[in-house]
């Protein structure tokens, strides 16, 4: 199974001619501008996922692009928990935390632990019995010997269903804070994992519906958010990033310079970064001095009452919990407290310890801690200030005054003008903003400013094969490959080769050949160094060369059918043996895949060739001799490409030709000074067409067979019912989500019908024995939604809701139009009395309109006059506690239709004035000027007088309160002209009659 199957989008960075440049990430500190995309929503995400809690980091177009991602209870970072309560449901992060320590065995941690190795590794039964861990680890059901969890009713989910869910839950909060679909993320992850790890997170990532731009390493992420933001030009700098972690410390060494790109003409600085070491001590942490504290009370519990408590699930947990508060009140104090209420049988438990004593009981775990520091410090040039400019302390674990004691240690006696540790980050998320850097670049969404990145693998790839291989020579713009190391042939006559040193940056491409191959498969495995001095977690070295799950070998795969493609090509004559090429690609999470493969041989074909004739003809010496060596010539050219012969045959024509009538023009012209006798024309050249033998190199694509990881990867039938299971879990979570919404609404319906019952309007418009009636079946549904009612469907709450309103809603509307009816005839009688105003003006302001045009706004008028006085007397003969007949909102909707008819009139324009006589051409070509002049002054006096008329009649004044200027007089005589006007113009004058009114009304 190919690494880009699990949910894992494929990238390129360009391959570069050499140098950090060929590696170019862009990226952005203040502004990430949004391109060209289908929606303004677009958004990416990075999860740093790690033993104990997740942090989750969005990139999306806004005031702050990069943010930290808050969950539903507004905290920045979440318990990395998956559970389930007895009931079944899904419980995650702060919901999973809020009872572990009622059903410890139901809820999983430290679940990145468990996916990717052997469920009956030693890693793993470490990990369950140092930190005391309750749930059971049970072999993957499909026979993949990974491991799987079992659920408290018998059920089993595998390691990567769980972590799928807690992917999920990082997807949701991420889509909750965007406001929009979120599924495009970088995922971090420890960079001392391996394949198997790799393959089995992008798995989960499959299964939770997120599509992986890429993996990145958390020190790399670290390294990014630390350089973003400032400047190397002056001079490089050499920092080491420790981070301790819940489980892990690991000790980076990233080296930042800058490089020059031309933009517009100018030069410009940016920064890079190169990781250039890590080392790491898996299995010891923040939570190691946690479990130092537990066990250290769990033995004074004994002593004090007894009881040995510490195969007590629900005992431990309560533990852990005060006592991770209590390690984090001696990071700032000299002693703490611990207190736990009901401890174990009803016992409280209370004690407390100092600083000093929480040292001798954490043994050598300081020193050990400080070990990865030392080891990349030694290894990477001391510990002055060139080699080391700062040591950044990111981690919780960090925040320990014992560790910082160690950590300095190190540098102890070096000659420093600078402190060597740092806090210039936030140790809790600048792993997780710079991965959202690496997000945002990954996307296609986003435009960066530029900065230098790569990561770097970690330990050393080798290459076994059954058929000696060369490193190959790149193409040009290809990377430059440096040569690889070649152990020589094993005893079981294999070859193996180092194609990926450690500490190699990535991504990166590697080229093999395989000269004079002779048999029609070759047999590839690829595994970690035989001899490295480090190999990925969950690795065990004495499992090398078995292809078994958990050992050395990543994958094998077989490049075939090479005799086969060679014989296929039986048309042409095979003159050598194939030279088979292979290219791996290693991209920017790790992954190695197979690019292409190919076969190239010699081959000899006939070809016809064109040839010129030679013929034995008397000419002149000199011609001949100089016809011959052209003839040599062309032969020679011949033999080696017939087609480039003929064209230098065809350009010795062209060229003749245009020689000769070069010269036919200068004969001319020479001829009308002096008339010499013209030179002879050379014969033309004739060919003959002839068999060659010629060779020709050809190239084949060749099958890369049997491609699979050691590592069991889901199948597609497995990854289906997985992923099945997964739907059905969040159809129940929705059924409950839907279920508990709909159960508060009504509780929250109930709680507010009963209050409002006691309102002084309620009882106005209500007899107490109506009252009396509904407080009763309110009182019954709120008793059923406490005892029968506490878990039916949402169905039946919303029935049960509406049954309720139905006898609450009378009351409810009676007592609101207490005040609301009033107030909407008040605004309803002044709308009338408003518009008859304007309808009163309106012959005058408007006369173009006719006088049917508005009786009918006027006829509205009335009736609607005469609704609101009917409704109300009928209103105001009934009692309060009668049922209504005119209500706010019937008063509102009656008097739509006047609003409707006076906007129709508002809107209507004065109609357009009669078009000009058109001159007639044969007259205007006949006048004189005088006539000329004389027509001038008339259309200035036409032009005065329209102008005139206009301005009497034609305009239009928009309706308002209050006398218009014009008299009732002038408007009628305005209007009588604009009718005369109309019946000038006749059928080629557009009317504003009725129709376009009758017209909008229907």
């Amino acid at each position: 199974m190919a690494a880009g199957s699990s949910g894992f989008k494929k990238t390129s960075f360009g391959y570069g001619s050499g140098g950090l440049q060929g590696f170019q990430v862009l990226l952005s500190l203040l502004v990430i501008l949004l391109l060209g995309v289908s929606h303004c929503d677009a958004c990416v995400f990075s999860v740093d996922l790690g033993h104990e809690s997740l942090k989750v980091s969005l990139v999306k177009p806004g005031r702050t692009p990069i943010a930290i991602v808050s969950n539903e209870f507004s905290k920045r970072k979440s318990p990395a928990l998956v559970g389930f309560s007895p009931q079944g449901d899904l419980l995650l992060g702060e919901d999973a935390n809020a009872v572990i320590t009622r059903f410890p065995e139901r809820i999983f941690n430290r679940v990145m632990a468990t996916v990717g190795i052997k469920h009956d590794s030693a890693l793993l039964a470490k990990t369950l019995e140092q930190h005391r861990l309750p749930y059971k680890v049970v072999p993957d059901p499909n026979g993949r010997e990974t491991a799987a969890f079992e659920m408290a009713d018998g059920s089993v989910l595998i390691a990567e269903e769980i972590l799928a869910q807690i992917l999920k839950y990082a997807d949701r909060i991420a889509e909750a804070q965007a406001n929009s679909v979120c599924k495009d993320a970088v995922l971090i992850i420890p960079g001392y994992w391996g394949i198997n790890q790799r393959l089995a997170l992008l798995d989960a990532a499959r299964l939770a519906d997120i599509t992986v731009l890429a993996l990145v390493s958390d020190h790399a992420s670290a390294a990014l958010q630390y350089g973003i933001d400032k400047e190397f030009t002056n001079a490089t700098q050499n920092v080491v990033f420790y981070d301790m972690g819940a489980d892990s410390v690991k000790a980076s060494y990233a080296h930042f310079s800058t490089f020059k790109t031309k933009e517009l003409g100018k030069t410009k600085h940016n920064g890079q970064l190169e990781v250039k070491d890590l080392r790491y001590l898996d299995g010891i942490g923040g939570a190691t001095l946690d479990m130092v504290l537990v066990e250290h009370f769990i033995k004074e519990f004994k002593e004090k009452h007894g009881k040995d408590i510490s195969n007590v699930p629900r005992a431990v947990a309560k533990l852990k919990k005060a006592c991770k508060k209590t390690k984090e009140i001696l990071s700032a104090n000299n002693d703490a407290p611990v207190s736990v209420e009901g401890l174990h049988d009803d016992i409280d438990f209370r004690s407390s310890i100092k600083r000093n004593a929480f040292v001798k009981l954490a043994g050598d775990f300081f020193e050990k801690a400080a070990a990865p520091l030392k080891e990349l410090v030694d290894a990477n040039g001391g510990t002055n200030d060139t080699a080391v400019t700062v040591v950044e302390l990111i981690g919780g674990g960090t925040r320990v005054p014992e560790l910082q004691s160690y950590l300095e240690k190190v540098f102890k006696g070096a000659k420093r003008e600078t402190p060597v540790l740092g806090r210039h980050m936030d140790g809790d998320e600048s792993v997780a903003l710079g991965a959202a850097l690496h997000a945002a670049n990954m996307s296609t969404s986003f435009r960066m400013r530029k900065f230098g990145f790569s990561d770097t693998a970690m330990f050393e790839m080798q290459l076994t094969t059954d058929v000696e291989p060369v490193m190959k020579a790149p193409k040009k713009g290809e990377e430059a490959t440096e040569a690889a190391t070649t152990t020589g042939e094993n005893e079981d006559g294999t070859w193996t080769k180092t194609v990926l040193p450690a500490f190699k940056r990535l991504p990166s491409r590697r080229f093999l050949t395989f000269p004079n191959v002779t048999v029609d498969a070759i047999n590839m495995l690829m595994h970690y160094g035989r001899k490295a001095s480090s190999l990925p977690t969950g690795v065990d070295a004495s499992l090398a060369n078995t292809s078994a799950f958990g050992g050395t070998d990543i994958a094998r795969f077989d490049v075939s059918s090479i005799q086969n493609l060679t014989a296929s090509t039986d048309k042409y004559n095979v003159t050598s043996l194939p030279k088979v090429s292979v290219t791996l690609q290693f991209d920017t999470s790790g992954m190695f895949f197979v690019e292409k493969a190919e076969a190239s041989f010699d081959t000899e074909y006939i070809a016809k060739v064109r040839v010129p004739i030679i013929r034995n003809e008397t000419v002149n010496a000199t011609d001949a001799a100089d016809a011959n060596a052209t003839d040599d010539n062309a032969t020679d050219t011949t033999a080696e490409d017939d087609d480039v012969v003929a064209a230098d045959a065809d350009n010795a024509t062209d060229v003749n030709a245009t020689t000769d009538d070069n010269a036919t023009d200068a004969n001319a012209t020479k001829a009308k000074k002096a008339k010499k006798p013209k030179k002879p024309k050379p014969p033309p050249i004739e060919y003959e067409t002839v068999e060659k033998l010629k060779t020709r190199r050809m190239t084949v694509q060749l099958d890369v067979s049997n491609l699979y990881y050691t590592y069991p990867s889901l199948s597609q039938k497995q990854f289906g019912e997985a992923y099945k299971r997964l739907k059905d879990i969040d159809k129940r979570e929705a059924a409950k989500k839907r279920r508990e919404a709909a159960k508060n609404t009504l509780e929250t319906f109930i709680l507010s019908a009963g209050g409002k019952l006691a309102d002084e309007e309620v009882e106005l418009v209500s007899t107490e024995e109506t009252r009396e009636d509904v407080r009763a079946q309110l009182m019954d549904a709120e008793d059923w939604l406490y005892g029968d009612g506490d878990s039916v469907e949402a169905d039946v709450y919303d029935a049960k809701q509406a049954e309720l309103k139905n006898l609450t809603e009378p009351i409810m509307l009676r007592a609101s139009e207490l005040t609301a009816r009033p107030e909407a005839m008040k605004k309803a009688l002044a709308f009338v009395e408003e518009t008859r105003t304007k309808l009163e003006k309106m012959p005058t302001l408007k006369p173009y309109l006719k006088p049917e045009e508005i009786k009918v706004a006027t006829d509205e008028l009335e009736a609607y006059e005469k609704y609101l006085a009917d409704m109300d007397e009928k209103q105001n003969a009934l009692k309060p506690t009668d049922e209504l007949v005119l209500t706010s909102k019937m008063i509102y909707k009656r008097g739509q239709q006047l609003s409707k008819e006076m906007k129709l009139l508002n809107e209507r324009k004065a109609p357009p004035p009669p078009p000009k006589p058109k001159a007639d051409k044969k007259k205007k070509n006949a006048t004189n000027v005088n006539a000329t002049d004389a027509n001038a002054t008339e259309a200035e006096a036409d032009s005065a007088e329209s102008t005139e008329s206009e301005s009497e009649g034609g305009g239009e004044e928009k309706v308002e309160d209050g006398e218009p200027e014009a008299k009732e007089a002038d408007g009628d005589a305005a209007a009588d002209d604009a009718d005369a006007s109309s019946e000038k113009a006749g059928e080629k004058t557009t009317t504003h009659d009725g129709d376009e009114l009758k017209r909008k009304r229907n």
